[in-house]
């Protein structure tokens, strides 16, 4: 997952040696659908801004987290959504020029 999102770091809970073949995951901060992650029999549950207690949480009900980040986890959808916003404009009969920055706004620095 940190490669496929090309992070530096991710926070894990759970056995790291533990297969998986399930992954249920939500971009940003979205601890509130742990408990849709549970009911759909996944493994794991990938989000970004896991607070500690939500962590222990999971952890208790059997499933493990990843926790890549509010950055990590969005900032691959911003070419799918810039692919998306040109497709619309152009069945709409639009020509619509979409610049994605490549200006990296995590705000943390990983030491």
């Amino acid at each position: 997952m940190k490669d496929c999102l090309e992070l530096e770091v991710v926070k894990v809970t759970g056995d790291p040696d533990r297969r998986v073949s399930k992954v249920a995951l939500c971009g940003g901060s979205a601890m509130m659908f742990l408990e849709h992650a549970i009911k759909s029999g996944a493994d794991v549950y990938m989000t970004g801004d896991v607070r500690h207690h939500g962590a222990l949480d999971a952890l208790d009900q059997g499933i493990a987290v990843v926790d890549a980040g509010h950055y990590g986890t969005e900032q691959v959808v911003i070419p799918v959504l810039a692919d998306y916003i040109k497709e619309k404009a152009k069945e709409a009969g639009e020509e619509l020029t979409v610049v994605v920055s490549r200006v990296k706004t995590d705000p943390f620095k990983y030491i």
